[in-house]
């Protein structure tokens, strides 16, 4: 039988432009099952530049919440997850140590909880940066307003 005399009912080669075929193939090994969220406006057409699943939840939950972010941001709301998820991590360790003074073999709670502080100062950095906060969302608030004044004056004189 040559390729010309095949049946093309039952195959599943698919031809350029013929979309319509793509839909009529079941997916295989269960990809099926896997579920493609919605992403965010900010982050339409913006690859998140992590593997890690649990941050790219949290960039993907924070710009759910942060409508204001947009795919500018990305990579300081990536620094922010990935930081957070050090935190936590870093907060569970502190947690199982015993509360004694001397060190073990594995970790000084004084040098964990040393970095546990900074990695809280950064992220609360990254919070301002990024008007997660109620004060710094004000602040960028006051600062919109003052840059739509500026650009209404300008566009005023410029007629």
């Amino acid at each position: 039988m040559s390729v010309s005399e095949r049946d093309t009912g039952t195959s599943q080669v698919i031809r350029r432009g013929d979309s319509a075929a793509l839909s009529a193939i079941s997916p295989a090994n269960g990809a099926g099952a896997v579920a493609h969220a919605d992403r965010p406006d900010g982050l339409a057409g913006v690859a998140i530049p992590s593997r890690n699943r649990s941050v790219r939840r949290r960039v993907l939950a924070l710009y759910q919440v942060c409508e204001w972010l947009t795919g500018a941001d990305v990579a300081a709301v990536v620094r922010w997850a990935v930081l957070g998820e050090k935190f936590r991590r870093l907060s569970e360790v502190l947690d199982r140590l015993p509360v004694v003074k001397v060190s073990t073999d594995d970790a000084e709670p004084r040098k964990a909880l040393g970095e546990l502080r900074a990695l809280s100062g950064e992220m609360t950095k990254l919070e301002a940066a990024l008007g997660i906060t109620a004060v710094s969302r004000s602040q960028l608030g006051v600062n919109v307003t003052r840059i739509q004044d500026l650009a209404s004056a300008m566009a005023q004189g410029a007629k």
